[in-house]
């Protein structure tokens, strides 16, 4: 019988934080907002070949951010694996 209530106990508690988590993801939450038009090159199928990041390049000129491996997508920023903004 100890087990059986365990278990029920164990279902209800699964099954109340399964519902708040969905609820919770009914709101979204912007984290920034930026215009990324001005990087036309490429497409998200294929990118740009040249890194434009850097003190130099043009996300810093372009919108004043910076990091590394990051290429432009067709009005989108592709960051390559081990790259940041």
């Amino acid at each position: 019988m100890t087990k059986r209530l365990l278990l029920s106990a164990l279902f209800a508690t699964v099954f109340a934080l399964f519902s708040y988590a969905q609820d919770n993801n009914d709101e979204l939450t912007t984290v920034f907002s930026e215009n990324f038009d001005a990087f036309t090159e490429g497409s998200e199928d294929a990118p740009g070949t040249t890194d434009i990041s850097g003190y130099t390049g043009k996300l810093k000129k372009t919108i004043g951010w910076n990091g590394s491996k990051v290429y432009e997508a067709g009005g989108k920023l592709l960051i390559e694996d081990g790259g940041n903004l």
